[in-house]
């Protein structure tokens, strides 16, 4: 994630600096900038908004429901936001437990997966951790955002626990990909393969 503070007053925007590759708006999911080298580009930044990037090559696990405290979000759903590198690749990680004790060293309850796409399939796997239930560790994913695409597939294959299904999808407003209700829980593993 790249961030750039408005810092000067009564600014409405500001030059950005990108580093290499390709970088999305994280609200819009508009592509901000793609290039071999760094660049800057000025970009609009009004009071309500901050600019704020998401890499292209990069999977970011969201919890989208707003709640007045951590806590409260223990059971939320995910939502993963999928940008796509100029390969059309993109991978992630995520670490999840309690959020309160230490049994993440003492009995090794936490979750650590990798999710990556590439050639038109997302996998889930684990890295470490154990299969052990805990608050938190049956949140599902409720939402896949897989921002870059350029093609829309004909359909998304959901394999998941040895059985198969077809997930709703389809291309939003900000022209990103949605897969609606994968429902799989952040600690399997499972795989969603495109087929255009």
């Amino acid at each position: 994630i790249l961030v750039k503070p408005i810092s000067v007053r009564d600014a409405n925007g500001a030059d950005v600096l990108f580093p290499p590759g390709v970088w999305y708006d994280i609200l819009t999911h508009q592509k901000a900038y793609s290039g071999s080298s760094s660049g800057s580009r000025y970009v609009d930044a009004p009071l309500s908004k901050i600019p704020v990037y998401q890499r292209g090559g990069s999977i970011i696990p969201r919890k989208q429901r707003a709640r007045r405290s951590t806590t409260q979000m223990v059971e939320d759903p995910y939502t993963l936001v999928v940008a796509l590198d100029n390969s059309d690749n993109a991978e992630g990680v995520i670490y999840v437990d309690d959020g309160s004790t230490f049994n993440y060293a003492h009995k090794n309850e936490f979750i650590y997966r990798k999710f990556v796409f590439n050639n038109g399939k997302l996998t889930s796997k684990q890295l470490s951790g154990s299969k052990s239930v805990f608050p938190g560790s049956s949140a599902l994913i409720e939402k896949i955002a897989i921002v870059g695409l350029d093609r829309v597939p004909v359909t998304a294959k959901l394999s998941h626990n040895n059985s198969k299904s077809t997930l709703t999808m389809f291309v939003d407003h900000t022209k990103s990909l949605i897969i609606k209700k994968p429902n799989v829980s952040i600690s399997d593993d499972w795989s969603i393969t495109l087929h255009f």
